[in-house]
């Protein structure tokens, strides 16, 4: 009787996975207010991965694709049925790689790589369906999301005439200097996508089945520290004569900026756990830092001190697993 009641509370798991792999993949077919959603998608098949065994992933991931195909369909969005698998096998890796015990630094590495891969896909399938450059039509997408930036920021909160003046000038020089470092952006969008899906799948992990995961919480991650010699590097190509140069040192700070970023965001998120920061306030300091344009570069630069000054010997109560 148990071995049953076992393998149809595995089979309730089973479609419950398969369910709400759909709605991550469906969703943003039926309205373009779910199309955050498509970020997340390597989290459904990285969790249910590790947690119901690969096997299982990829039959999860197998039926959520039929299902959101025929949704897509319905819907008239073709291109939303083949996106899915533009990112399945980000989550698919990151399962793997946390089974084979691989470093945070090589599986987000191998995480953006396989990003930036099925973006390729995914642009070339566009060319041929539209007849469009993906690239060009890339510009002009990011182009118009500058001046949406720019907007908001002008508009969420009561700053003052010279810090809005200095937001207007740093989004236009931005939007000059785009196609020179439009290669960076995407490969910051890429690590974007590697990092949310990484922490919030082992976050899952950790609250749902803190037994499957060999990640430490994401307050620990540290990165290399010669990777610190890449920022020394770029920040030298920055100060050469050469147009090529100045690119290449500009198009590597940017990247390595988000980088830092999220390394200075784990120190933030230490020093909050060390000093048991209210919930209130914890709210307040992450809206600040979305808001603020500064506080990125205050992390970022936050996250490469950690380097040297060793902060997590400051704040950790603890050894990292």
């Amino acid at each position: 009787m148990s071995d049953v009641t076992n393998t149809a509370s595995e089979q309730q798991k089973q479609w419950r996975a398969v369910a709400l792999t759909s709605l991550l993949c469906g969703l943003p077919a039926i309205s373009p207010f779910f199309d955050f959603l498509r970020t997340f998608i390597p989290v459904a098949p990285f969790y249910f991965s590790v947690t119901l065994g690969h096997k299982v992933g990829r039959q999860v991931c197998l039926f959520a694709f039929i299902i959101a195909g025929l949704v897509s369909l319905f819907a008239n969005d073709i291109g939303n049925a083949i996106f899915p698998l533009t990112l399945f096998p980000v989550g698919l890796m990151l399962a793997w790689a946390m089974e084979a015990r691989k470093t945070l630094a090589w599986s987000g590495l191998a995480a953006t790589l396989l990003v930036l891969v099925g973006w390729l896909i995914g642009g070339l399938f566009f060319w041929q369906s539209t007849g469009l450059n993906p690239y060009k039509a890339g510009l002009a997408a990011m182009d118009q999301s500058f001046v949406a930036m720019a907007d908001m920021y002008k508009t969420s909160g009561d700053f003052p005439p010279d810090v809005v003046a200095d937001i207007e000038r740093g989004f236009d020089q931005a939007r000059q200097k785009l196609s020179r470092i439009f290669p960076a952006l995407l490969v910051m969008s890429a690590i974007v996508v590697s990092w949310l899906n990484m922490a919030l799948g082992n976050r899952l992990l950790h609250r749902h089945a803190p037994e499957r995961t060999v990640w430490p919480p994401y307050r620990f991650w540290r990165l290399p520290e010669n990777l610190v010699w890449l920022v020394i590097v770029a920040a030298i190509l920055m100060l050469l004569p050469v147009s090529s140069l100045k690119t290449l040192g500009m198009n590597g700070l940017l990247i390595l900026g988000i980088i830092y970023f999220f390394q200075g965001l784990a120190v933030l998120f230490a020093m909050l756990e060390r000093w048991n920061a209210p919930r209130p306030v914890r709210v307040f300091i992450y809206i600040f830092i979305f808001i603020q344009t500064y506080s990125i570069v205050l992390l970022a630069v936050l996250g490469i001190v950690d380097i040297w000054k060793d902060l997590g010997k400051i704040y950790k109560e603890e050894e990292a697993p």
